[in-house]
């Protein structure tokens, strides 16, 4: 298998239990946030980090933004309760 970011990947079974798995894991977080009362950014910074390279290269159609609001929405939670989504979230 060929991954445009990572070149040959030779066990690409493995690979993709892989990122199942982080994908899973990172869900978990991202719930944890949700109970304990993280603001959205906060949960987002603190599981995905400040940059976001890929949104400005997509034109927001791929960003760490959206990965979490797949998220919430994956949760039933179309806005965060108490903020509003804003344009430059989307």
């Amino acid at each position: 298998m060929f991954c445009s970011f990572s070149g040959s990947i030779h066990k690409p079974k493995n690979a993709i239990h892989q990122k199942i798995d982080n994908l899973e894991n990172l869900k978990n977080e991202v719930e944890k946030g949700l109970q304990q009362g993280w603001s959205r950014q906060e949960i987002r910074r603190k599981l995905l980090g400040e940059g976001d390279r890929f949104r400005f290269f997509t034109a927001g159609r791929i960003s760490k933004q959206n990965l979490f609001d797949a998220f919430l929405i994956s949760k039933g939670i179309e806005r965060y309760p108490g903020e509003p989504w804003q344009k430059e979230d989307l």
